[in-house]
């Protein structure tokens, strides 16, 4: 899948733990080989698991188990909020068709400013 690409739309939330399209080295021959729509967006502050349950319930564990999670530093809130919207912008553009539901896609608002445009 990797030199073939995709051939619908792709959408990836990513961290800002680095700089430019993520650092896996099998992002750039995959993204070099999409097709159809794509997008990058960063997450400002977010760590892996921020787009998971854990940056949620990531408060309420120990200090020695909170410690070796990927939360980053954006709330947990925000995070939940901010991936959801994303999401949803997604789906509306993609799926419902719905160009105008996409702005978010484009990067940060005023609602979600933690949300950066990476590439596309």
């Amino acid at each position: 899948m990797v030199g073939r690409g995709l051939d619908r739309p792709f959408l990836l939330l990513d961290t800002a733990v680095h700089d430019g399209l993520n650092q896996d080295m099998s992002w750039p021959p995959f993204w070099a080989h999409l097709s159809d729509w794509h997008r990058c967006l960063r997450l400002a502050d977010a760590g892996h698991h921020s787009f998971t349950d854990l940056v949620a319930i990531a408060p309420q564990l120990p200090e020695p188990v909170r410690g070796t999670l990927e939360t980053g530093t954006i709330p947990a809130d925000r995070a939940v909020a901010a991936a959801r919207a994303t999401v949803r912008a997604f789906f509306d553009l993609q799926l419902r068709g719905r160009p105008d539901a996409g702005r978010l896609l484009w990067g940060a608002s005023p609602r979600y400013p933690e949300i950066e445009y990476v590439a596309g």
